[in-house]
């Protein structure tokens, strides 16, 4: 394994991911991640606290491949990432990683990208449909890093980045798909989620109504009657939880949106208001090569291209 004095230099790439009782897909989702990863790299997993046998399978890949870097500490999501992110000793990293996908080769194609990209703009996040964020370190430690939230993290996250000036450009591809796992199989761990995420969506100002509205846009009635009974139980957690201060000026509107992702998804000619969604038109740069990148208008009132 690699010696822990080694000199930051000697790392030029960080690939950052959590776990949490994710070892029946883990070796895979790694392999992946371990493959799109260059010889001057290193894959951290922190992991959360598993009870599944997933550090002891950490530890055995860990021995076998020297990029690969474990640390065991008890943390939610957001923690773990930032935990993750201030262990990095590359001089590029790629966050968001998550052990419950699959990861394409092409991975080290991105970081192509953005080394071409970054030549005009010292400060860029590039982020991709299935949320990676391929950056430097600086501009991470200046919008303030990962919140400890173990639910909607990167929703706050993507608010700090985009208050703090850095610039953002989306990369309309995806290199991963999801691995299934008994983790997020049964009812009762989905029930365990959601109630994880409205309690962190009530944490960071969304009102208890506008989580039960969304409920009822989202899932048939009898599901959300559940949702809503899992939302009540949230508020509860919430109440007992610290709370996490929204981002100055950032829009708190009716939508609920888990992911600022689905909006570019589901509807490629949305452009974000600052009312439906985190981002507002002079957050994202929109200047992207015409053959490489899908081109956002700039202005609400005309989207640059037809949905589908």
């Amino acid at each position: 394994m690699s010696d822990p004095t080694d000199s930051e230099s000697e790392v030029r790439y960080s690939f950052l991911t959590t776990n949490y009782n994710k070892d029946d897909v883990l070796e895979r989702s790694l392999r992946g991640m371990l493959d799109g990863l260059p010889a001057a790299g290193e894959l951290i997993v922190v992991d959360g606290g598993s009870t599944d046998g997933s550090v002891e399978s950490l530890r055995a890949l860990e021995a076998r491949d020297d990029r690969l870097r474990v640390v065991v500490a008890p943390s939610n999501l957001g923690e773990g990432r930032q935990i993750a992110f201030e262990r990095a000793r590359g001089e590029i990293c790629v966050q968001h990683l998550d052990t419950d996908r699959e990861y394409a080769p092409a991975l080290r194609d991105l970081l192509e990208v953005f080394e071409e990209l970054e030549n005009e703009h010292p400060d860029l996040v590039l982020c991709t449909l299935d949320s990676l964020y391929i950056s430097r370190p600086k501009p991470i430690r200046e919008a303030g890093g990962w919140p400890p939230l173990g639910r909607v993290e990167e929703r706050v996250f993507v608010e700090r980045l985009c208050r703090s000036g850095a610039t953002l450009r989306i990369l309309p591809v995806s290199l991963s798909r999801e691995l299934p796992t008994a983790d997020a199989a049964s009812a009762q761990a989905r029930a365990r989620k959601w109630r994880l995420t409205a309690r962190d969506l009530l944490r960071v100002g969304f009102p208890l109504r506008a989580v039960l509205q969304y409920n009822h846009r989202r899932f048939s009635v009898s599901k959300a009657l559940l949702a809503d009974l899992l939302c009540l139980l949230a508020a509860y957690d919430a109440r007992r939880a610290r709370s996490v201060a929204p981002e100055p000026g950032a829009p708190r509107g009716p939508e609920v949106i888990e992911s600022w992702q689905e909006i570019l998804r589901h509807h490629p000619s949305f452009v974000p208001d600052g009312k439906h969604a985190i981002l507002s038109p002079t957050d994202i740069s929109v200047s992207f090569p015409e053959e490489a990148w899908v081109d956002l208008d700039s202005e609400p009132a005309t989207p640059s291209r037809d949905g589908g």
